[in-house]
């Protein structure tokens, strides 16, 4: 880490790993720059962010927001709704808290350049960061509780703290590799993060408009070509709802898909990016559970280790559903349907 103590001032290391804590936990990370120097950390922070971080005002507004976080995070619908505008504060707090840093400090490219980074590691932290609470309640893992993961989260943002203003050369090494790890590893994370926010949105806004399956003929060309080789009842069309397969043993387990409704048998087709989406067939299973939570309603299917579907509140009704599950069991032996 001598190599980047060379090329780059302590207060930019520094201030980059600190945007990082301010991603997973920003009002904790408030807290602890503020009593630093009483903890006998951060001598070298210079005057000024010291006495702007520890003035009266901002630090009872960050005591304040980490308690209301704290109540916030033991229930998964209100954690997903209280996280909605963090992903615009937390960007925004670690730029301005990187620029406060860099003040007068000459670095390569200009503060304003490394305030603009400083928002994108704190966005791509704190999206990590929900994205695994939002995978979790999708996969329905019951362990471990909010707490423990509240407090694990609280570890994180203090460990961030302490490397960045004991080491900083070696906290900013050891923030990117973890958060490059992440990002290449588990790619569902930043996902699953997406379809938080989409969910919350239809659950609220979203659902004044009324649910409709999009028709066949309503969708792109490169998507109604791939239908056109579907076996469906004579003379009948296609429609599709959007929703989220999620299955386990695979790197990218979450992906956004829609249900196809009226063909033969049932089909999914499964985005891919920018290319064009794969038309996959749904094991006829011989049951299914029907589960509802507040954001979405899940549908696991029991022929694999673990595959459902993910429909938000304001898509496909549990009626409509129950309906297209029981089409199935046209196919399969008429299988059963638990509703939770």
């Amino acid at each position: 880490m001598t190599l980047l103590e060379g090329l780059l001032p302590t207060a930019l290391l520094a201030g980059l790993t600190l945007a990082a804590a301010a991603g997973v936990d920003l009002y904790l990370t408030l807290g602890l720059l503020a009593l630093a120097p009483v903890l006998g950390f951060g001598e070298w922070l210079p005057e000024t962010f010291r006495a702007a971080v520890a003035a009266p005002l901002p630090l009872v507004l960050a005591v304040g927001f980490y308690v209301l976080e704290f109540a916030a995070e033991r229930s998964r619908p209100v954690r997903v709704y209280w996280h909605l505008p963090q992903t615009v504060v937390r960007p925004i707090a670690a730029g301005l808290l990187t620029a406060l840093l860099l003040d007068g400090v000459a670095v390569p490219g200009g503060a304003l350049v490394w305030s603009v980074l400083a928002a994108g590691i704190a966005l791509l932290a704190h999206d990590l960061k929900t994205g695994a609470g939002m995978l979790g309640w999708l996969y329905g893992v019951e362990a471990p509780s909010g707490l423990l993961l509240s407090l694990a989260e609280d570890v994180v943002a203090i460990g961030l703290v302490t490397l960045a203003l004991d080491a900083p050369a070696l906290s900013l090494g050891v923030t990117l590799a973890a958060l490059v790890l992440a990002w290449v590893l588990t790619p569902s994370l930043l996902t699953a993060s997406r379809l938080g926010r989409s969910l919350a949105w239809s659950r609220s806004w979203g659902s004044l408009v009324p649910f409709q399956w999009t028709d066949e003929g309503a969708l792109a060309p490169a998507v109604r070509e791939i239908l056109a080789a579907v076996d469906r009842p004579f003379g009948k069309s296609l429609r599709v709802a959007g929703c989220a397969r999620l299955e386990s043993g695979r790197r990218r387990s979450l992906r956004a898909a829609w249900l196809v409704s009226g063909a033969d048998t049932p089909l999914l087709l499964v985005r891919r990016g920018r290319r064009s989406p794969v038309l996959e067939a749904l094991p006829l299973t011989p049951a299914a559970r029907l589960e509802s939570e507040a954001l979405f309603v899940r549908l696991r299917l029991r022929s694999r280790p673990f595959l459902a579907l993910v429909f938000p509140r304001a898509g496909p009704s549990r009626d409509a559903l129950e309906v297209e599950v029981e089409r199935w069991g046209v196919a399969a032996g008429n299988p059963s349907l638990d509703r939770v």
